[in-house]
């Protein structure tokens, strides 16, 4: 069952395109991870989906959905608590709403290992669908079955977990490697 689906999501600053993807979609039981280099729009496409940019996203929603932003992202009300305090709040607060699709973005942030292992098993026992933008190989191979790249603002989809992800890209380059040879001895030869 489909819970989202994003058309059309474009976004430049100058002349620089930091998003540029025809259609995003997440179905029940999904459990993405989001991953790219820093800098290359995880965070952006996150604000571009909930409408927080100057433009108008073209989102279908089919689910109740909860976003935790970064905890460097406004925490007004929570300046005495320490950033794992602020981040554990905020997983609480997106927890205990009853959404069937969540967004979470660097929910490891500022957590020690005992908390990160907690969250790891509540993301392993949650019922619905979810999108986790982080670079933490761990919890997206303890928790995710698809992964998404961001690169160049174009996404690339992966399915499996962290390392069969990393697997994919290791066999995609070495075929190309392969190809780009091929070609190379046949224009030789």
């Amino acid at each position: 069952m489909l819970k989202m689906r994003a058309m059309n999501i474009r976004y430049e600053i100058g002349t620089r395109t930091l998003l540029d993807i025809d259609e995003l979609r997440i179905h029940e039981g999904e459990r993405i991870g989001l991953v790219g280099k820093n800098g290359q729009g995880k965070t952006l496409l996150l604000h571009y989906l909930f409408g927080c940019l100057d433009k108008d996203p073209q989102v279908e929603w089919h689910a109740t959905y909860g976003w935790m932003k970064q905890t460097n992202e406004e925490d007004s009300g929570s300046h005495r608590l320490s950033g794992g305090e602020k981040t554990l709040s905020k997983l609480e607060s997106v927890f205990s709403q009853g959404h069937s699709l969540l967004f979470l973005d660097e929910p490891t942030n500022n957590l020690d290992w005992s908390h990160i292992e907690s969250l790891e098993e509540r993301l392993i026992q949650f019922e619905g669908a979810y999108l986790i933008v982080s670079h933490d190989r761990t919890l997206l191979n303890r928790s995710c079955n698809k992964i998404w790249e961001l690169e160049q603002g174009k996404i690339k989809e992966y399915s499996g977990d962290y390392d069969f992800y990393e697997k994919q890209k290791i066999w995609s380059g070495n075929r190309n490697m392969i190809n780009t040879n091929n070609i190379s001895k046949r224009r030789r030869g």
